[in-house]
C-alpha cells in the first residue's frame, strides 16, 4: 500500500507502536503496581511501574495535568488549558492533603484515560 505523505507514515507507526505497547503493558497494570505508586509515587520504582510511567508520559497530553499547591497544606490536580488572555490552569479535582496523593490522583486519572483501568 502506497503511503501519500510523511505524516501518512508517522501516524500509522504512531500507531502501531501505541497499539503495541498497550498489549504489553496492560497485563502489568495489577492492584499491586497501583499500590506501590500509592505508597511511593516519587523515587525508586519496580521496572513494570518505570515501564508503565515512561510510556503515560511519552506523548503529548491535551489539557495535561498538573499538580498544583494551593496553599495551607492543600494541593490539587489542574488540567493546563488556552485562553484568549494566554494560557490557565483549571482545577479538576482536590485538595488532597499531600503532594504525593494529588501525584497519585493524576497517576489513576492517565490509567482511565490511557488504558481504561480504575483502580
Amino acid at each position: 500500500m502506497p503511503l501519500s505523505s510523511q505524516e501518512t507514515l508517522d501516524g500509522m507507526v504512531a500507531a502501531r507502536f501505541h497499539e503495541r505497547m498497550h498489549v504489553d503493558l496492560r497485563p502489568t497494570l495489577t492492584p499491586e503496581l497501583i499500590a506501590e505508586h500509592e505508597h511511593q509515587p516519587f523515587g525508586q520504582h519496580s521496572d513494570a511501574l518505570r515501564r508503565v510511567l515512561t510510556y503515560l508520559g511519552s506523548f503529548a497530553i491535551p489539557g495535561k495535568l498538573i499538580v498544583e499547591y494551593g496553599g495551607d497544606e492543600r494541593w490539587y490536580v489542574s488540567r493546563f488549558t488556552t485562553a484568549p488572555a494566554g494560557l490557565r490552569t483549571e482545577r479538576v479535582t482536590g485538595p488532597y492533603p499531600t503532594e504525593d496523593a494529588a501525584v497519585h490522583a493524576v497517576f489513576l486519572r492517565r490509567l482511565r484515560q490511557v488504558f481504561g483501568v480504575v483502580a
